[in-house]
């Protein structure tokens, strides 16, 4: 039963520890095109790293500190992976375009647009998680330089989404902390706080396991958004959506999965705040 029971302790331990880690993210040097020019890439990938920066959602780990690595990509993720990164962010710079137009009164517009494209590479076994394409358009009547730097400055707002749906934060709903009048959930605590990058005013989905037919299928049964971040690993929640089916749930012992979810008016005003970084 000693046996037990320690068993039991240890896995809970190793779930609490699993909810709480941020993923390790490294951004490696991007690749580019030759026509770019080398200092719009490091303009590029500065703003990336800003904008994931904000989030606060992943340890970004500086490709640096390193030093020299093998140049096989696989060897590379093997000892990146040893070292603490768990994901690795490739980028290249596609191509970066600027036209200027004049208009019939003789005045001057830049009209720049910059396409590039992230991938999140597994450190773990090397294979591909995700690749996206960003295509940022930016005009302006100043200069061409001033509509290259909006442009990219753009990378720091889409940085929010882009985190969101590649580095899910995971948890579990904990407790209700209160109820309406028709008993349904109100408020609930879940099991991650500051320790994995949860910000006041983060969606998240809830989700309870459900044996349908004999198959297992994860339902999605309500939403929910941080009101207050406890502790490094608890976070008080408004139900948005759901509030009986969580009640309901949560009294028949049913362990019910929270995942973050986009919200794109959060990212936007973490966005405004990632600018001050990046000057």
């Amino acid at each position: 039963m000693k046996k037990l029971m320690s068993l039991v302790v240890i896995t809970l331990l190793c779930m609490g520890n699993a909810f709480a880690q941020k993923k390790g993210v490294c951004v490696e040097e991007f690749s580019y095109n030759s026509q770019i020019g080398t200092n719009w890439v490091t303009n590029l990938r500065n703003n990336i790293i800003a904008g994931i920066m904000e989030t606060d959602r992943v340890n970004l780990i500086d490709q640096a500190t390193f030093g020299e690595l093998p140049k096989d990509d696989q060897t590379r993720y093997k000892a990146m992976y040893e070292k603490g990164v768990d994901y690795i962010l490739k980028g290249h710079f596609n191509t970066l375009n600027v036209m200027k137009k004049t208009d019939k009164e003789g005045h001057v517009s830049y009209e720049c647009t910059a396409n590039y494209t992230l991938t999140v590479v597994d450190g773990a076994d090397g294979t591909i998680k995700t690749t996206e394409t960003f295509d940022n358009t930016w005009y302006t009547g100043d200069s061409e330089s001033d509509a290259i730097t909006n442009a990219l400055g753009k990378a720091v707002k889409e940085m929010g989404g882009f985190v969101d749906n590649n580095f899910k934060m995971t948890a579990i709903v904990k407790a209700i902390d209160s109820y309406g009048k028709k008993n349904d959930a109100k408020t609930v605590y879940i099991s991650i706080g500051s320790d994995q990058g949860v910000q006041e005013g983060q969606a998240f989905d809830v989700f309870v396991s459900l044996d349908i037919a004999g198959e297992k299928i994860q339902k999605n049964i309500g939403s929910l958004l941080a009101k207050e971040v406890v502790s490094g690993k608890m976070t008080l929640c408004k139900v948005n959506k759901g509030g009986q089916d969580i009640s309901k749930y949560f009294a028949e012992g049913n362990e019910m999965s929270v995942q973050s979810k986009e919200d794109k008016n959060f990212f936007r005003g973490l966005a405004k705040d990632a600018k001050e970084i990046i000057k």
